[in-house]
Parts: structure tokens; C-alpha cells; sequence
């Protein structure tokens, strides 16, 4: 996948982040899982920009791990939201599946950068979980 195609997708989540968090219902525990799942979800976009402009090794693989971390943090808030039913399953699935996409996906360029980095060779053969499919 090219980086700009990821700007775009990672733009993407981020506005479907912000159209989800209007659907959450204005009680109190709607409005205290709602304000940190909007600022994860915006921060995975904002740091993967910040990883394509990154001007060494060390900067690429601090910004896509911060984009790896507001992806993982937005999957957590979504299943609390699932668990407490907040909002339809139905409603939550097609954005914490591209979080966990996304999150994949930051997990593995965050790996090999770091494997690039020590100078090591690259595994072949599965990964287990964490296997990124695309």
C-alpha cells in the first residue's frame, strides 16, 4: 500500500470516528467513552502524516508506533462501548474492524522498520495473530 493511499484510509477512519461519535448517546457514560475514542481516532491519522514526513529511522518508527497506539486505543473503546452496549454491535463493527486494520498494519512497518534498523533479516513463514493480511 502506497502512503498516500494510507493518508487517504487513515483520513477516512478518522471522519468515520468523528460521524460514529454523534451517534453515541449524551449520557454520562456515553459522553466519557465518547471524548477519548474521538481524540484516539483522530490521532491515528494525524500521527501516520506525521510518519510519512518523519527524517530518520528513529522519527518513522516513534510516529507509526504513536499511530499503532491511538489504533489499539480506539479498538478498546469500542469494545467497551460492544460490552456496554451503548450502541448496536452492527453500528461499532465496520469501524473497530479498520482499527484493527490499521493497527496491523502500523504493527507490522513499526516491526520491520525496527528489524531494518538492527540490521536484521526478515522472518519468513506465519506470524501467529499478529500476521497482517493484505
Amino acid at each position: 500500500m502506497k502512503p498516500s493511499e494510507l493518508k487517504d484510509r487513515t483520513r477516512k477512519f478518522s471522519v468515520a470516528v468523528i460521524k460514529l461519535q454523534e451517534k453515541i448517546p449524551k449520557t454520562i457514560a456515553g459522553n466519557a467513552a465518547a471524548e477519548p475514542l474521538l481524540k484516539a481516532g483522530l490521532t491515528v491519522g494525524v500521527k501516520y502524516r506525521l510518519t510519512c514526513k518523519a527524517l530518520n529511522p528513529y522519527d518513522f518508527i516513534n510516529n507509526i508506533g504513536a499511530a499503532e497506539e491511538a489504533a489499539d486505543e480506539c479498538l478498546y473503546w469500542l469494545d467497551l462501548m460492544i460490552e456496554a452496549e451503548m450502541l448496536p454491535a452492527e453500528t461499532l463493527q465496520p469501524v473497530r474492524d479498520e482499527a484493527r486494520k490499521l493497527r496491523r498494519i502500523f504493527t507490522k512497518s513499526r516491526r520491520s522498520a525496527n528489524k531494518r534498523q538492527r540490521g536484521e533479516t526478515y522472518r519468513k513463514g506465519p506470524r501467529g495473530d499478529e500476521d497482517i493480511p493484505f
